[in-house]
């Protein structure tokens, strides 16, 4: 997971020990096929499987590109579900307690 400069939205990249890919589930921008590497840092998730994805090299901006760490968001569901086991329920219940919750692994 990365992210580009300040910014918060992360998205899957691959470094290949000299530059930046942008890994895509689609060939509309180009891109060589690749599969999920073994051993990556981030799991392949279930959606993932079956698909082919798609290298693009990053040429503009690589140094602006750092790792991220990947966060967990939780569903309404769940957090509605952990604040009735903490008996606190603030107006803005959704986000609220979201760091929180990661924090505790929930």
């Amino acid at each position: 997971m990365t992210k580009r400069g300040t910014k918060k939205y992360q998205t899957l990249r691959y470094w290949d020990g000299a530059r930046w890919f942008s890994v895509e589930i689609s060939d509309k921008r180009g891109g060589i096929p690749t599969q999920w590497p073994v051993g990556a840092t981030v799991p392949r998730m279930k959606w993932m499987c079956g698909r082919t994805f798609y290298a693009r090299a990053i040429h503009a901006g690589q140094e602006k590109i750092l790792w991220g760490i990947p966060q967990k968001v939780y569903e309404p569901k769940e957090v509605l579900k952990y604040l009735v086991h903490r008996g606190d329920m603030p107006a803005n219940w959704k986000t609220a307690f979201q760091d929180e919750m990661r924090r505790d692994n929930w």
